[in-house]
Formats: C-alpha cells, structure tokens, sequence
C-alpha cells in the first residue's frame, strides 16, 4: 500500500490539528507557571559532608566495603 502526497499531506494536516488542540487544552488547564510556583523558594541547604574513613593502599576506586562484626 502505498502513501501519496495526498494522503500524506492530509495526515500532517490532521497531526497539525491535534496538536493545536493539545496545546490549547494544556493552556486552558494551567492555572500556575513554574516561575509562579517555584518563584519564591530558598535556595536549598548546604548538607555537611565528612570523611568517616580513609582506605589506605588502594589505587583505583573501592566499590565495596564489608566490615567484619567483631571489629577487625
């Protein structure tokens, strides 16, 4: 089967008029913009972070760590 330009040209048309439609009913649906919402928020807070142990004698990165229960 094939598609003519026809065809083709009467698709987009139909895709085109979806889309407006699409556009128009999110529009009508907004009541907020970001900016409006999100417009009078602080910055967000500064989380400390420390070192809890040093892993000595490795060369590349350590991707697992298993601790031992009695301490060693």
């Amino acid at each position: 089967m094939q598609v003519t330009d026809k065809d083709e040209n009467q698709l987009k048309e139909e895709l085109d008029g979806i889309i407006e439609k699409i556009k128009k009913a999110q529009a009508g649906a907004a009541d907020k913009t970001l900016e409006d919402v999100c417009g009078n928020m602080s910055d967000i807070p500064k989380i400390p972070l420390r070192t809890k142990k040093i892993l000595k004698g490795h060369l590349s990165k350590v991707t697992a760590v298993h601790y031992c229960g009695d301490n060693r």
